[in-house]
């Protein structure tokens, strides 16, 4: 029998609080990361300002932190060169790690420096300070996508993808030669390393790049790479892997509207098409833009002991932990799937027999929570390959973070607590 998460609208109105800020100047959508500290329990997003990176603090204020500017370089002072703009943006899941590529050529890491807070007294814990250029170096051509996968930056041009090890000195340990018609857009590294999906601007191909030695692909020797074709009946606009490390999961969204997942067999070492999820079909409002799905992290909603620092300035800050009885709600399903509608709605779909090898998988609509957010913020989906989440494992708290083609930084948070408490926060943060 299928369930649903209960939804109480009053509780969402009156939980619901908008963040406005005004920042002129942000770059284009691709130029946007989530940066993650774990030593000192804080994160972080970073976008794209012309030639600077502008950083701030994800909490109650979402405090700005630092410009991050480039050094100059001869062209600085040639007023015949081109104006930097930076092309591309990467922030590390862990480390704080930022890396920036310009219009240039040249590959920018930033690196967290960590001070002792004043009046912690003997024995405090360190905190972030500020960031320092920790590497920099001058690539071939512009880097059209950049991605970390633990401590390899993976860097795509219109000619290539290259990784660079920080524990060689950033040295190259592999190049693979692509299209030079087709610059890559979005690189996507599975959570146990062993794949890297790639797409480019308005293809219907999904390239997933694997290593011949059936190892992480960072550390596969040159030329040990091999790949597998998803083909898509139209344009692919983004792709995401499953977070979990124990299965190799592909959730891609294309202009048509449909989520379709595809899942590794072992048996048959190559990708399955496993489910389609169409929002479309469900929804009575006829005329609806395209919208994308998003992975929700159903293996994370449970109740955790610790207490939650998403969304705090300090790890003494508590918040509201997952309900018990939410956690037993979802054990029906391997997963679960967001996706936010054009007009303000936003559907939950549970995804059954994921996790399997044998037997159907299957999607069942699990919840529609409507006016869930303003319907003018609907243009942050409608870039999602520029959708970035940070996600606390011990709260059932999702921040979706994205940017629209028209240069405006949107975030959409989403908190599952207690038996009524589907609630969301829309809040346009920068306007171009």
């Amino acid at each position: 029998m299928s369930t649903s998460i209960s939804i109480s609208t009053s509780a969402a109105a009156a939980h619901a609080h908008t963040h406005a800020r005004v920042h002129y100047g942000v770059s284009p959508a691709s130029c946007v990361a989530m940066v993650h500290v774990r030593d000192s329990h804080s994160s972080y997003v970073a976008f794209a300002s012309v030639d600077a990176v502008q950083l701030f603090r994800i909490g109650p204020a979402f405090d700005h932190v630092q410009s991050l500017r480039p050094p100059p370089s001869f062209a600085s002072f040639d007023s015949a060169a081109p104006s930097l703009h930076v092309s591309a943006l990467a922030g590390h899941a862990s480390n704080g790690n930022i890396a920036v590529a310009l219009s240039d050529g040249r590959l920018l890491v930033y690196s967290p420096e960590y001070s002792l807070p004043i009046g912690a007294g003997i024995g405090g814990a360190m905190g972030v300070s500020s960031w320092a250029l920790s590497y920099q170096s001058t690539l071939a051509r512009p880097a059209t996508s950049l991605a970390w996968a633990k401590e390899t930056l993976l860097v795509a041009d219109t000619h290539s993808i290259a990784a660079y090890s920080s524990t060689t000195n950033w040295s190259q340990t592999w190049a693979i030669k692509c299209a030079p018609d087709a610059p890559i857009i979005v690189l996507a590294p599975s959570p146990d390393n062993h794949c890297l999906a790639s797409m480019s601007m308005d293809d219907c191909l999904v390239k997933v790049w694997v290593s011949s030695t059936g190892g992480p692909i960072t550390s596969a020797p040159p030329r040990a790479h091999s790949f597998f074709y998803l083909p898509h009946p139209q344009p692919v606009t983004s792709v995401s892997w499953r977070r979990t490390k124990s299965q190799r999961v592909l959730l891609a969204n294309c202009t048509d509207g449909v989520a379709r997942v595809w899942k590794w067999s072992p048996k048959l070492k190559l990708f399955l098409l496993t489910v389609a999820i169409d929002p479309q079909t469900v929804l009575e409002d006829v005329g609806l833009a395209p919208s994308s799905c998003f992975w929700l992290g159903a293996e994370a909603i449970a109740p955790h002991p610790q207490p939650s620092v998403y969304l705090s300035n300090s790890a003494s800050e508590k918040m509201v932990r997952t309900d018990p009885e939410l956690a037993e709600l979802v054990k029906e399903y391997d997963e679960l799937v967001m996706s936010g509608e054009s007009n303000g709605t936003v559907l939950v779909w549970g995804i059954r027999n994921l996790s399997r090898q044998t037997g159907d998988t299957s999607a069942a609509l699990v919840k529609v929570v409507p006016n869930c957010f303003r319907p003018e913020h609907f243009a942050t989906l409608a870039c999602p390959h520029t959708v970035q989440f940070a996600f606390n494992t011990s709260l059932e708290h999702l921040l979706l973070l994205g940017a629209s083609a028209q240069g405006t930084l949107s975030c959409l948070s989403v908190n599952i607590a207690g038996q009524s408490a589907f609630w969301t926060e829309a809040g346009k943060w920068f306007e171009a």
